[in-house]
């Protein structure tokens, strides 16, 4: 082989070391890409949440109110001294509820009437969007105990049974199988009472009865 040969031959190995190089090189930029990006997903991901958090936790009370105010200002070309006027306080005291930092459920009923006038809407409507009300305030509370121990107060102030209504600390002591028992006995006893008297003044019930 000539010289010419062998140097033509060489610059070809180079020449084909060189594309297979350039190739894995290629090959490798892309699989960093996918990596760089899968490390900084989960980081994106914990700022999302924290910012989500933060909306929690920024939640103004009575915004709805607060809003349904100041678009009504902004429909009717007010500024927004005109609510505090109304409300009767200063233009920094609203400011402050509208930021947040005072509760606008803390104004007086009063006061509260006369947004529920500004806004031309029921004051019950006000309340509601105050954040006035809580789930708790649509709900009867009391326990079953709480109302077995209502009849026993009633037996208590009844002449007839007053003798064998319980005190408290006794009440307290007894099982519940036995207050229950107790409240039926004068409930049923209390009812059938009211019955009679019902019929001495109505004697149509009566009639109804048997």
């Amino acid at each position: 082989m000539s010289a010419k040969t062998q140097a033509a031959a060489r610059g070809s190995q180079k020449a084909a070391t060189k594309r297979r190089v350039s190739a894995k090189s290629a090959q490798a930029k892309p699989r960093k890409q996918v990596e760089d990006t899968t490390t900084h997903a989960p980081a994106a991901a914990d700022t999302e949440i924290q910012e989500m958090a933060g909306e929690v936790r920024k939640r103004i009370e009575g915004i709805r109110l607060i809003k349904l105010i100041k678009k009504t200002l902004l429909e009717r070309d007010l500024p927004e001294r005109t609510i505090a006027d109304i409300m009767g306080v200063t233009t920094i005291y609203w400011n402050s509820m509208a930021n947040g930092n005072r509760k606008i459920k803390s104004l007086g009923k009063d006061k509260l009437e006369k947004v529920a006038d500004f806004l031309e809407i029921p004051t019950i409507q006000v309340y509601i969007l105050a954040d006035y009300f809580g789930p708790e305030d649509f709900f009867n509370v009391k326990t079953l105990d709480d109302q077995m121990w209502l009849a026993m107060k009633k037996m208590a102030e009844d002449p007839q049974w007053s003798a064998y209504a319980p005190t408290r600390e006794e009440w307290d002591r007894f099982p519940v199988k036995v207050k229950a028992g107790y409240a039926a006995l004068y409930e049923r006893a209390y009812g059938e009472v009211l019955m009679a008297k019902a019929q001495i003044e109505i004697p149509e019930l009566l009639g109804s009865a048997q």
